[in-house]
Formats: C-alpha cells, structure tokens, sequence
C-alpha cells in the first residue's frame, strides 16, 4: 500500500481545519499532526480530533484534559500507535492521542474542533501521513477478502 504525505495549508486565524478523503481513495491514517499557536486571549483551548462520513461523527477523541494555554505553542498527534498521557497538563508542548485503526472511504473528513477558540489562534504544520489506495477492490485484496 503506498504512502503519502498529505500537506493542508494553515486555516485563517481563529479557524479550524477539515481535510476530505478524495474521490476514488481510500486512506487508512498512519499520523496526523497539527501546531496550534494560541494568541495572547486568556482562554484554555481544547482540542478535538474527529473523522467523519462526511456527516455524521464516526470517531472523536475525548479533547484535550486541562486545553491550551494563552501565548504557547503545542503539537498535536493523532495516531493508532499513539501513547495518550495520563495528564496533558496547559503547558505541554506536544499532546498525543490514539486513534483506532480504519479505512476511510472517498468523501470521508478528518476535522479539527477546538474549543475556545480565538481570534489570533494559528492551525499550521498540518501533516497527514496515510497510506492510500484507489479502490475498494484492492483494500479487500489486500486484507485477503
């Protein structure tokens, strides 16, 4: 199954990011990661990874503990290998979360919610790491079907 790296371009500030599954893939996550910088706003920001079928929440993580502090900048990663920590303390400079293994199909989105958002925060460094495949008949291959 080939890789690829997929790039997204950073949001305007104070936004969020979706990323969309192409027509004919299919993409099973490998890592996805993210650098939030948050302006100076006091505000805790959490942080909530979700895919979906293009509609309705098929995964979310559980957010982010205590959030994102005002004027930090913190690394988010999504991964099935991932290690969540126990505690994700404001002040941590990189926050991980596992994600269950699963293939998404053409259409689907991987989203980024963050809660208390603010208007100086910045999205950027948005990094999606999957390996992909054009059609449904070589995934069922694949996995022996």
């Amino acid at each position: 199954m080939p890789q690829l790296l997929v790039t997204t371009g950073n949001p305007a500030a104070g936004a969020d990011y979706t990323i969309t599954v192409p027509a004919g893939k299919y993409w099973r996550i490998v890592s996805h990661t993210a650098q939030l910088v948050t302006d100076a706003n006091v505000a805790a920001r959490n942080y909530k990874f979700i895919i979906d079928d293009g509609t309705t929440p098929v995964f979310e993580t559980g957010g982010s503990g205590t959030g994102q502090a005002a004027t930090s900048t913190c690394q988010y990663t999504v991964s099935p290998l991932a290690v969540m920590e126990a505690v994700s303390p404001a002040s941590a400079v990189f926050k991980n979360f596992a994600i269950p293994e699963m293939v998404l199909a053409p259409g689907w989105r991987l989203r980024v919610l963050t809660g208390a958002i603010q208007v100086g925060d910045q999205w950027s460094n948005i990094r999606t790491l999957v390996d992909e495949e054009l059609n449904e008949w070589a995934l069922n291959r694949r996995a022996g079907r």
